[in-house]
């Protein structure tokens, strides 16, 4: 009893490793003819990110010298006359102080618009046709 029950098992373990091996062998040309077709509508897809740089406009503040009107305090003396206790009279300056315009030179910050540059990356699909007799020209796809 326990030999056929040895057989039986090996016949059991023969049976199913050929109910697997064998389909999948089918694809190798072993255990039957195998025909291959020409691909049909076989079509590579190429993705990639182009990078692109602009120049951004932007605001920024610069110093520039600017020159400005001020008055300014001068000091100056005007011939006064003053009797004295003699009879020669006597000419003295007497200062005083009189406004007079002049200019000088101020840093003033001005807005001042240039430009920096931003690179951004555009997405673009290429796609390449592969059946037929050989490989088509590229055509590009819109992302």
């Amino acid at each position: 009893m326990k030999m056929v029950y040895k057989v039986l098992m090996a016949v059991f373990i023969l049976l199913s490793v050929a109910l697997v091996a064998l389909p999948s062998s089918a694809q190798f040309g072993c255990g039957g003819p195998v025909a291959y077709g020409a691909p049909q509508d076989c079509v590579a897809t190429v993705s990639c990110n182009v990078p692109v740089t602009t120049e951004v406009p932007v605001i920024t503040t610069a110093t520039v010298p600017q020159q400005v009107p001020v008055t300014v305090p001068v000091q100056d003396a005007c011939p006064v006359t003053v009797p004295r206790v003699v009879v020669v009279p006597e000419t003295i300056a007497v200062p005083y102080v009189r406004p007079a315009l002049s200019s000088m030179t101020v840093p003033v910050t001005v807005p001042v618009q240039s430009s920096v540059p931003v690179t951004t990356m555009v997405p673009q699909v290429y796609t390449v046709p592969l059946g037929g007799g050989g490989i088509g020209g590229l055509s590009k796809v819109a992302a």
